[in-house]
């Protein structure tokens, strides 16, 4: 009972340092994610902040545009340079003025130069428009009550216009631009939508929710006092882009976790293991020790009952002592091989001595060997030799006991109180190979028993009931017996009905 809670205590500690060590990986997961997160809704927001303040500025530059006849402007300009390039050309050279027509040519040169240099503003450009903002205030500056006039105007539209002409394809240029320059590269959605009543400017998408209930959106401008016009952006794949920028510590956490289940679920495997081979071997000794004594004790009680003058007198009686001698010591000789074989089995010292063997033989001198416990037990046996042929290249030693053993175990797990259990022995040839089936009606075996009692040391349990004889390391000889053959065995059980155990040799080369 204490290597049991003992036992259990390790799995428990075992199993509590496992959540601690996961639990510990997805937290530092679950932060980096977190981490990553803020630092893309940080930079969104950076990013809205300077689309809203170029878009700003744009409106302005629009607003300045149409109050100044910036056409006429441009052209005043040129106009003035233009007559002083014809003055020029019409004076006569005077040294004190140009020395030469080469510094003349210089100056007329630098004149076409500053000229050609006079902003182009005409264009409809909404990005180059931005950048001559700054160009435009200051020829404002030259003229400032024309600057008052104006910015009363645009203070007034700014308050109250609410039909601003808006650029989605610049929005669209400018947003990407800053979302780029932020290291923000995924695929994203915008919408521009009345606060108010949510009417929609612009959607990139049909799902007006995406938007509205967007956690990245800011005002482009305002109707009156509460009203916006509302830029939202929508990441349809944000998690999955947050996920990709944490990939190598996400997999690499992953196989963290991985690894330690692993080991664990291992670990606890090997205990478990441990534990049952330490069972199987306490079961083994209980087995051997029992099984030696037995015939121990019967022997010593034949020597005495020799030992006893008007006994031994007796010839029936004296020769019936020397058979019950001789077959316990056969008992306790086929014990100590059956060790032995196993030791050496495990080892992987085994030589095998390959020569020409005659099944059916061999099947009839075992069934001889067992005639007298057969017979003491009621049992009837049924030899079918079917095979044409029945000689196999097998080390005859190790073959024969393979045989005995699957003999050995259709009377051992024959039902008990049946009053004529019978066995069925019989071969073929199948696909050049040699089959022998050994069938019995006894208790037959569990299907979760089917596929471990080739194990060494077990045994299938038969509840409360103990009169089945073994050692857990017969079907375990005759599996790697069969093996070393280049064979295979194949068991076929039904619990209350029998066992059918069907072995497959190669057929003896000529």
């Amino acid at each position: 009972m204490g290597r049991i809670l003992s036992l259990r205590n390790i799995i428990i500690l075992m199993a509590v340092a496992l959540t601690l060590l996961t639990s510990i990986q997805v937290y530092l997961l679950a932060g980096a994610y977190t981490g990553e997160n803020e630092r893309f809704e940080q930079s969104v927001k950076e990013a809205l902040l300077n689309v809203r303040y170029k878009m700003e500025r744009y409106h302005i530059e629009q607003q300045l545009n149409k109050r100044l006849d910036v056409n006429a402007l441009q052209q005043d300009i040129i106009n003035s340079l233009d007559s002083i390039q014809v003055d020029l050309n019409q004076q006569p050279f005077n040294d004190e003025k140009i020395s030469s027509k080469k510094e003349f040519d210089g100056f007329n040169d630098n004149l076409k130069t500053y000229t050609s240099q006079v902003p182009d503003l005409t264009g409809e450009n909404p990005v180059r428009l931005i950048e001559r903002f700054d160009g435009n205030i200051q020829m404002l500056e030259q003229n400032p009550d024309q600057l008052k006039s104006i910015f009363k105007d645009l203070l007034f539209g700014y308050l109250s216009y609410s039909n601003r002409d808006l650029k989605v394809e610049l929005i669209d240029t400018v947003l990407k631009e800053e979302l780029l320059l932020r290291g923000i590269n995924t695929e994203f959605e915008f919408g521009i939508y009345n606060s108010f009543n949510n009417s929609f400017r612009h959607a990139d998408n049909t799902n007006s929710a995406n938007f509205i209930y967007s956690d990245y959106q800011i005002p482009l401008y305002y109707i009156g006092l509460k009203n916006a016009i509302m830029l939202s952006v929508y990441f349809p794949n944000k998690t999955r882009y947050i996920l990709l920028n944490i990939f190598f510590l996400l997999i690499s956490t992953s196989l963290v976790i991985l690894v330690i289940v692993g080991l664990f679920v291992y670990s606890i495997r090997i205990i478990y293991k441990q534990r049952q081979l330490s069972e199987m071997k306490n079961d083994l000794i209980n087995n051997i020790t029992h099984e030696l004594k037995t015939p121990i004790s019967i022997i010593s009680l034949a020597c005495q009952a020799l030992n006893d003058e008007d006994m031994a007198k007796i010839e029936g009686i004296r020769n019936n002592y020397l058979n019950v001698i001789a077959q316990e010591n056969k008992r306790l000789g086929s014990l100590v091989e059956n060790i032995l074989q196993s030791a050496v089995m495990e080892k992987g010292d085994l030589k095998l001595k390959f020569v020409p063997v005659n099944v059916h033989d061999t099947i009839q001198l075992a069934l001889e060997s067992f005639q007298m416990r057969l017979k003491s037990q009621n049992f009837s046996v049924e030899f079918k030799p079917n095979a044409s042929t029945a000689f196999v290249d097998a080390d005859e030693t190790h073959f024969t006991n393979m045989i005995f053993n699957l003999i050995d175990n259709a009377i051992k797990y024959s039902k008990p109180g049946d009053p004529n259990p019978k066995i069925r022995i019989q071969t073929g040839i199948k696909e050049k190979m040699f089959v022998l089936q050994v069938e019995d009606e006894g208790i037959g075996i569990k299907k979760e028993d089917q596929k471990k009692i080739f194990e060494k040391l077990y045994r299938v349990s038969t509840g409360n009931v103990h009169n089945v004889k073994g050692y857990g390391l017969g079907l375990n000889y005759v599996k790697s017996i069969i093996e070393h053959h280049k064979g295979i065995i194949a068991v076929k059980s039904e619990l209350g009905k029998g066992t059918r155990f069907t072995v497959s040799v190669p057929l003896h080369q000529s």
